[in-house]
């Protein structure tokens, strides 16, 4: 899915990049509006989708000046509503980035605290569901699924075993009871063997190998150790939140902010 984004999101991104354009290379124009390659992949930086490629940020860009150049030639521009909302957006956008780049640096989460709050809320962290810990690849390949399933056989300490799991870039993950597909799932927590390698299973995104290394029952424990991200993020967004009041009354001081509440009717 294409994403159009405000014409000020454009401006600001592009005033980050300091190359002129032409050390750059073009890769779209508009009469005198182009979009250079840096730029373009500055605007692909701003979008937390993996799916979101350089195509579609030239596709969104064509788009954009498209109509901002439709919008200037029907006198738009000048409209006085348009040109107060842009002006609160970009105070907003220029504040809450100076906010967060501020907190960010004054955040700083240790170790022990994360430990304290795990070992003082234990209880909050038991599963919900039956969860699995797995190794799990996908191989377009059936003759290469079957290879991997004999690689996979071999002993930890093998150096096959090593090879292709460091090729294959896998990595251990945890999966919930029921957030699978049907087949995968009944596969999965049908046993409760460990080291137990399923497939390979073909579906329309390939052919499915897992290896489950691990399962753990509804309302049993989360180890600290798997539970750290979380802990890490429940202090990370408490402190920030102080750090962020805490700094918008410092602002209020420091300007003397005068409130005139009667005036409004």
């Amino acid at each position: 899915m294409r994403i159009i984004f405000p014409i000020i999101i454009l401006s600001v991104f592009f005033s980050c990049v300091k190359k002129d354009a032409d050390d750059n290379s073009i890769v779209a124009k508009i009469g005198g509006a182009k979009l250079t390659l840096n730029e373009a992949k500055a605007l692909q930086l701003a979008v937390s989708n993996d799916n979101y490629s350089l195509n579609d940020v030239v596709a969104d860009w064509v788009d954009r000046e498209l109509l901002f150049k439709a919008a200037k030639q029907g006198g738009f521009e000048n409209d006085k509503t348009i040109k107060s909302q842009v002006t609160i957006y970009r105070k907003d956008l220029l504040g809450k980035t100076f906010r967060d780049n501020y907190v960010n640096s004054q955040t700083k989460i240790l170790n022990r605290a994360v430990k304290s709050y795990y070992d003082k809320h234990r209880d909050s962290f038991k599963r919900n569901r039956a969860e699995a810990k797995v190794m799990h690849f996908i191989i377009n390949s059936y003759q290469d699924a079957l290879s991997l399933v004999q690689a996979l056989k071999q002993p930890a300490t093998s150096s096959n075993k090593k090879e292709l799991l460091l090729n294959h870039g896998v990595e251990v993950s945890l999966v919930e009871k029921g957030r699978l597909i049907p087949r995968l799932d009944n596969e999965i927590f049908s046993t409760s063997r460990i080291n137990y390698i399923i497939g390979p299973i073909r579906t329309k995104h390939g052919y499915h190998v897992i290896e489950v290394l691990n399962r753990y029952r509804a309302g049993s424990q989360i180890a600290f150790n798997e539970a750290y991200d979380e802990v890490y993020q429940r202090l990370l967004n408490q402190k920030s939140m102080l750090l962020a009041n805490a700094y918008l009354d410092s602002l209020r001081n420091h300007y003397s902010v005068k409130l005139y509440l009667d005036n409004i009717k």
